[in-house]
């Protein structure tokens, strides 16, 4: 029994410096920084669709958009809990960038721009199954209210050859006056 609970506190140890330690404090009510961002693709849905078909595996030409700051404030919340620091492909990360453009925070979310839909292929009868971005589309964040973030960037998950190569959506920098809710 003792060999078992040593396994099993190993294991949450290990859990524990997988997922590291946050600077900022997960849960606990604080005053956040809440971005509206819009994020606004530069090539059409047939554009995209008609890359895919030809080929073009270019991210810059499927994917390049901007991103615009609708609004920025202040307000008393908890910073959302992230379940993994792994991202997805379905996903976003929203990097808050200090004055050089090291991170100083991020959040992981649902990329908002997917779509998943079905459609009949009139010839065969067969159900298809689809995936599109939607060409502009607006996205609520959270960071920690902290003096260093001077810009946001999203990034969209990538990865060339087995290595993580995330492709930069676009950076937007804040305001310098942040206003209370």
């Amino acid at each position: 029994m003792n060999h078992l609970v040593s396994k099993i506190m190993g294991a949450l140890l290990a859990l524990f410096f997988m997922i590291g330690w946050d600077e900022h404090a997960i849960g606990e009510e604080s005053q956040i920084l809440w971005l509206r961002l819009q994020l606004q693709s530069l090539a059409t849905s047939e554009a995209r669709i008609q890359a895919k078909k030809q080929g073009d595996t270019n991210l810059t030409t499927l994917y390049d958009s901007t991103v615009s700051i609708l609004s920025q404030e202040l307000r008393q919340g908890q910073l959302p809990r992230q379940r993994s620091r792994f991202i997805g492909p379905d996903e976003l990360l929203v990097q808050g960038l200090d004055d050089v453009g090291q991170e100083v925070a991020r959040q992981v979310m649902t990329d908002p721009r997917l779509i998943r839909y079905e459609e009949v292929d009139l010839q065969t009868g067969r159900l298809l199954f689809r995936s599109d971005f939607i060409q502009k589309e607006e996205l609520s964040i959270m960071l920690p209210n902290d003096a260093r973030i001077r810009a946001v960037r999203v990034l969209q998950p990538g990865w060339k050859d087995g290595v993580w190569h995330p492709h930069v959506i676009g950076t937007a920098q804040l305001s310098n006056q942040r206003s209370p809710q």
